[in-house]
């Protein structure tokens, strides 16, 4: 992802970058460790440093790819932290989709339904979500491009 990101595939979305480091402490009590914190550059029209948190995914069903698989109280507790840093900073969460035979990303609410409804949260309070495929090749990683976000559906 942060070759991506230094590859300006995301620039688009994040704006021209300046500094990343990774893993900053942040959040509650500063027990939590971002994956990219990200510096804009003089020439980002948002001046807001980002915290950026990436989340790898092999789960499918049919063409949606799905995060977590399992009960996760460490994603849950990112995305809380990453919402604690609105709107003084952006927060963005980038879902690693490990597999180019998908066409959307969705949160993967059966496995564990509060990730579900923190995601729902996160992305109505602020987070920005991008989803970002990738190939993996015997010799090489491709960049995919950007998945959409399936929307919630209402029973």
């Amino acid at each position: 992802v942060r070759l991506a990101i230094e590859s300006n595939y995301l620039e688009e979305d994040l704006g021209a970058i300046g500094k990343i480091r990774q893993e900053v402490t942040y959040g509650k009590n500063r027990r939590s460790r971002i994956d990219l914190f990200i510096q804009p550059s003089e020439l980002s029209v948002d001046s807001r440093n980002i915290y950026l948190e990436v989340k790898n995914t092999t789960w499918k069903e049919g063409n949606v790819a799905l995060f977590p698989d399992t009960v996760t109280l460490r994603g849950q507790k990112h995305l809380k932290e990453l919402m604690s840093v609105l709107p003084v900073s952006r927060s963005v969460l980038i879902p690693c989709l490990s597999r180019s035979d998908v066409e959307y990303f969705a949160p993967g609410e059966i496995a564990d339904p509060i990730y579900g409804e923190l995601f729902w949260m996160a992305l109505d309070s602020g987070v920005e979500i991008i989803p970002c495929c990738f190939g993996f090749h015997q010799d090489k990683i491709t960049w995919e491009g950007k998945k959409p976000i399936r929307k919630k559906e209402i029973h």
